[in-house]
């Protein structure tokens, strides 16, 4: 077919010659019906049509509910993923707990663990009151699930309850590995020492087990021991319960405490650096700079930023910088021999008689001192601390002229005298509060230790165990 150079585009409208074609009145209202004819036969056959009504309604909401599940899926995704790091990540979902049937035994979830082959987990649990609750193991019993879905892996597990501490662990078992689960641990416990009359706690019939909880004294914990955030801790500590219970409870309180001796030392050698300031405003007034006291002079603190110490206060532990529990102890330190619970009742004895005013405890209480080490050795009499640290006068350089502090006044006494008075009143105070630091950090942090590891000894001695199907029951399997 020719080219035709007058109309390169095919317009109908535009005869062979170029000339426009005027369309009539009849050949117009043809088109247009040929048009609606075309148009309707293409919705009919998509069943679109203007009889068609349900079915046109229905394929627009079809539309519509496409666009809601497209978008509705890339929320759902991203809102997956967020629940999935959330679940993977977090180990604790119950902080805190009131039994079913006794309002008065309440406690906190003190933390969640897993071992670093991911084969043994630990939910330990703190009981707010340990007096009120039994510490045999036997009078307990824990019921696991996972929450909405198939509890994965065989998994079997244990009650431990450390004496009197308050502490009770249940303890998983998962030979294929701990599962990334959130797990709901319902314990229940047989009897306690509680005096209440056994009432239902408030929401106690809306714990989920329902009549389970109304007829039962129990709890209900959330916990995902597999998850990222789960403490981590040594695969060999099952057989070794004292090293579990440093490293569930005492690894924690212990850096508690070393926190605030850090704190109290570094009040200390600010006050130590304060006191050659001091002395060196005096000798600038005139004055010589009294002598230091034996007991100050016998403090430093090294690089570490530890206190050393050439003295013990009286009923303090003078423990050797850099100690700690999971090094070399600290008992030790004090005990001449075995470390026993009659050495450590003999060393308590021992500190407590140093600490007495009169020496005298209880009903003629006596320690046998040659199996304590580090006893009292201060450089001056029990009780005059405000005799040694304090200055009384002030000696004149180059002169026998001395300036007795209490006849210092304003109005009587020059500005040089009274600014040197005040100078060896402030030097005074900063021995008596480095006194007071020591003091603070040997007889209550450092004692603070020494119970501590006191607890891991006795506690982890009579830890208390229940295990089997009696006690650590596996259920609600979905």
């Amino acid at each position: 077919m020719a080219f035709n150079f007058r109309n390169p585009f095919g317009n109908k409208n535009i005869d062979a010659d170029g000339n426009r074609i005027v369309e009539g009145k009849d050949e117009k209202l043809k088109r247009q019906l040929e048009n609606d004819r075309k148009r309707q036969e293409f919705l009919s056959r998509f069943k679109l049509g203007k009889h068609n009504t349900v079915e046109r309604q229905l394929i627009s909401l079809g539309m519509f509910s496409g666009f809601l599940l497209v978008g509705g899926t890339i929320s759902y995704r991203g809102w997956s993923t967020k629940q999935h790091a959330t679940l993977s990540s977090q180990a604790i979902y119950t902080t805190n707990f009131v039994f079913s049937r006794d309002a008065a035994l309440k406690g906190e979830v003190a933390g969640v663990y897993r071992t670093e082959d991911n084969k043994t987990g630990y939910l330990l649990l703190k009981f707010k009151d340990p007096s009120q609750v039994t510490a045999a193991a036997k009078n307990y019993n824990v019921y696991v699930s996972a929450v909405d879905q198939h509890l994965s892996g065989d998994i079997t597990g244990d009650i431990l309850v450390f004496g009197r501490s308050g502490y009770l662990a249940i303890r998983v078992y998962a030979p294929d590995g701990l599962p990334n689960q959130k797990w709901d641990f319902d314990l229940g416990m047989k009897n306690s020492i509680s005096k209440t009359d056994g009432q239902l706690s408030e929401g106690a019939e809306t714990e989920g087990a329902g009549e389970m909880f109304k007829k039962n004294n129990m709890i209900r914990v959330y916990a995902n021991m597999g998850a990222k955030n789960a403490t981590k801790l040594g695969n060999n500590l099952s057989s070794d319960v004292d090293q579990l219970f440093y490293e569930m409870v005492g690894k924690k309180t212990e850096k508690e405490t070393k926190d605030k001796i850090a704190e109290e030392t570094a009040s200390i050698k600010t006050n130590l650096a304060r006191i050659d300031e001091y002395r060196e405003r005096l000798t600038r007034l005139g004055y010589e700079a009294p002598a230091v006291p034996e007991f100050i002079k016998g403090l430093s603190v090294n690089k570490k930023n530890e206190l050393v110490s050439k003295y013990t206060v009286p009923g303090g532990f003078n423990i050797k910088p850099g100690s700690s529990l999971g090094k070399d102890g600290y008992l030790s330190q004090f005990i001449v021999g075995k470390v026993t619970n009659d050495t450590i009742e003999n060393l308590h004895i021992a500190k407590r008689i140093e600490a007495a005013s009169d020496g005298k405890v209880g009903d003629g209480l006596t320690a046998d001192l040659t199996k304590v080490r580090g006893t009292m050795n201060i450089p001056f009499e029990k009780g005059k601390e405000n005799d040694v640290f304090t200055v009384t006068e002030l000696k004149s350089i180059g002169s026998d002229s001395v300036l007795k502090i209490s006849d210092v006044s304003t109005g009587t006494s020059t500005d040089n005298q009274i600014s040197a008075a005040k100078d060896a009143q402030e030097l005074a105070q900063l021995y008596r509060d480095i006194y007071q630091s020591v003091q603070t950090i040997q007889v209550s942090y450092n004692g603070s230790l020494i119970d501590l590891e006191e607890s891991i000894v006795t506690e982890g001695k009579s830890v208390s165990q229940a295990s089997g199907t009696k006690h650590f029951i596996k259920w609600q399997q979905r």
